[in-house]
């Protein structure tokens, strides 16, 4: 509210400066200057018999925002494309020398992210031009975190088995938690020793927060996103949406 009451002293203020620095006929009687309380009670009566005001300067104000926002995220795709390719502790998917990258910011314990993976699985399976990025965003409490180390350091020892432990850590239900994680971890031939060791390890930690940085940067407060080319597609999308935005950059 206080930024509504600035803005309509602002613009009212704007008001009686122009009135007051406007030439004056000379028949016109001097214009006595309005103090702040006569301001204020003007103000208030015309929000009084106009509340609609408020609302409109609500919802302007969230568009200039969102405007912002998504101006910025624009600007980002631009100057961190490098970073969304994905560096030596980036899992990769799918053809890594594929044509057409698409990048999926993720995490284990989202429901839809799970609801959504088995497309993204056919995706990769059916499409050779696809180089898939999976951008871990553990963003759903400590569990999630736990799952998105032990998800870098898989990758890290043994690059052909992160697929694997991400699809049963994706096929997972219920919450998880670091035994049952490092119990799908064995089950998918990864020493669970070793993996507890390598999730130490500090590249671990800088990949997931290089990941946050670039979420934020990307306007990205949920999970999953999804980019391609230029298209930032929040939420789950089915295969068939997939399929056309992939279409979309192949053509552009």
């Amino acid at each position: 509210m206080n930024l509504i009451k600035k803005f309509f002293f602002y613009q009212l203020g704007l008001t009686f400066f122009l009135l007051a620095a406007a030439p004056l006929h000379a028949a016109e009687p001097a214009k006595t200057p309005l103090d702040k309380e006569t301001i204020e009670k003007v103000l208030r009566e015309v929000l009084r018999t106009n509340p609609e005001i408020v609302v409109e300067a609500i919802e302007a104000y969230r568009a200039k925002q969102e405007a912002e926002k998504a101006n910025k995220a624009r600007e980002a795709l631009a100057s961190r494309r490098k970073e969304l390719n994905g560096g030596a502790m980036t899992p990769i998917g799918g053809n890594p020398k594929g044509t057409i990258t698409v990048v999926e910011f993720f995490d284990y314990q989202c429901g839809y992210c799970k609801r959504v993976f088995p497309s993204i699985l056919a995706l990769i399976q059916s499409d050779k031009r696809i180089r898939y990025v999976f951008k871990e965003l553990p963003i759903l409490g400590p569990a999630s975190m736990v799952a998105s180390r032990a998800a870098i350091a898989a990758w890290k020892i043994d690059q052909k088995k992160y697929l694997p432990f991400h699809t049963a850590l994706m096929a997972s239900r219920g919450r998880l938690n670091e035994g049952k994680i490092l119990r799908i971890a064995k089950d998918n031939g990864i020493n669970p020793d070793e993996l507890q060791k390598q999730m130490k390890e500090p590249e671990v930690f800088q990949e997931l927060q290089n990941n946050l940085n670039l979420a934020q940067a990307l306007n990205i407060n949920g999970t999953p996103a999804f980019i391609i080319g230029n298209q930032i597609v929040p939420g789950a999308v089915s295969l068939d949406e997939l399929k056309r935005m992939v279409e979309a950059e192949n053509k552009s």
